[in-house]
């Protein structure tokens, strides 16, 4: 049987790392990138879109103490809990309730709806009619309890009702709870980013207590495209197919040692590969990462190449005079290739999310006298 402690300590290593990269992650660059995209995650939260407030209670819970100390360091507030009204949550038990709103006249009206069948849910508006008017009701869990409509105001007080306070008709203790809380932004909140293309957050797929969060893809600023430096006219030509891409099939020394390898969260390395063995000739690189398992990963993927649902680093080839596109990895292998035999590679420059390590082994391939490479016969 797991024991309740360690998985509560845990959570809280998650979402520590999680919270430090938000508050002190790089500035720029890929994990520069990755930290703002998550600062406007927690500043789209703190504002309480749709998929905010329908995330689960663990959810909300994990998300908002991972951007707490990003909030604090910016002197604003997140989503705090309120609890709407005491009691009222036994089932068929009937209860008379004191209610108030703020009525078209911007006065309190007040009043008392009696004989609503429990557990009650809160006080509701409907959409305005066509006069502009917006009736609250009273809703009830009970699905034979019709709605007790309580008054009609305007759009601006819509969410102005309030119950007061609820007790049982019969006049017993009411000892069936209280109804669960509500969150609403906080005094001060920060701007609101407004939406972020693609997916919105929900729950996490595999029922773990966190969110799962999705981010646009990264493009880079700085590498890609960056000007490269053709290599010679009478550079050796390299096995390819006729597109110019290097293939690589059937060929076990294609992929070296690790040359270089990086820790999550920090700036990332230039790795370079150094001279390549005897009759090869550097073309690519193979990239390989360990991932902390409460990361999580996408359901049914792995183990050979895990899966991720969001990146976990990036990768771009260092060429003769220039550098390569940016690649964003989300799986725990991957191959980068020179787009055209005549680029130089030299080395790689890696990039790992914290909670990732990341290791770079150079691949090469057969220096040939005529292009293409062809087999003998026999």
């Amino acid at each position: 049987m797991a024991n309740p402690i360690e998985i509560i300590k845990q959570i809280q290593e998650v979402e520590n790392i999680w919270g430090d990269f938000i508050q002190n992650g790089p500035d720029d660059g890929f994990g520069g990138y990755v930290r703002d995209q998550y600062r406007k995650r927690c500043d789209q939260f703190a504002n309480l879109p749709p998929w905010a407030r329908q995330l689960s209670s663990p959810a909300t819970g994990s998300l908002q103490r991972a951007c707490k100390p990003y909030w604090d360091d910016q002197g604003v507030d997140g989503p705090v809990a309120r609890q709407p009204f005491n009691g009222g949550q036994c089932e068929g038990i009937s209860y008379n309730i004191q209610w108030s709103f703020t009525n078209t006249s911007g006065n309190t009206a007040t009043g008392t709806a009696l004989g609503v069948r429990g557990p009650i849910i809160g006080i509701q508006p409907l959409p305005p009619n066509q006069f502009g008017g917006v009736t609250l009701q009273i809703i009830s869990g009970d699905e034979s309890q019709n709605p007790r409509g309580i008054g009609t105001t305007n759009p601006a007080n819509a969410d102005s009702g309030q119950i007061v306070s609820i007790v049982r008709n019969d006049g017993l203790a009411d000892e069936c709870g209280d109804p669960p809380p509500i969150i609403e932004p906080g005094p001060n909140p920060p701007a609101d980013p407004g939406p972020t293309p693609g997916p919105e957050p929900t729950d996490d797929p595999r029922g773990r207590p966190f969110p799962f969060i999705p981010i646009p893809d990264y493009e880079d600023p700085v590498f890609g495209p960056t000007p490269i430096e053709e290599g010679d006219d009478d550079e050796p030509n390299q096995p390819g197919n006729p597109s110019g891409g290097d293939g690589l099939p059937g060929d076990p020394d294609a992929v070296g040692g690790p040359a270089g390898s990086t820790a999550g969260g920090d700036d990332g390395e230039d790795i370079d590969f150094g001279p390549p063995p005897e009759g090869r000739v550097w073309v690519g690189a193979f990239l390989q990462a360990t991932v902390d398992p409460r990361l999580g990963n996408i359901p049914g993927t792995g183990p050979n190449n895990t899966v991720f649902p969001t990146a976990i680093g990036n990768a771009h080839l260092i060429y003769q005079g220039g550098r390569g596109l940016s690649t964003t990895l989300r799986s725990t292998k991957g191959l980068l290739t020179r787009p055209v035999t005549s680029l130089v590679v030299n080395g790689c420059f890696i990039h790992a999310l914290p909670g990732v390590s990341l290791t770079v082994s150079p691949v090469s391939a057969i220096i040939c006298p005529e292009n293409p490479c062809e087999e003998e016969d026999g």
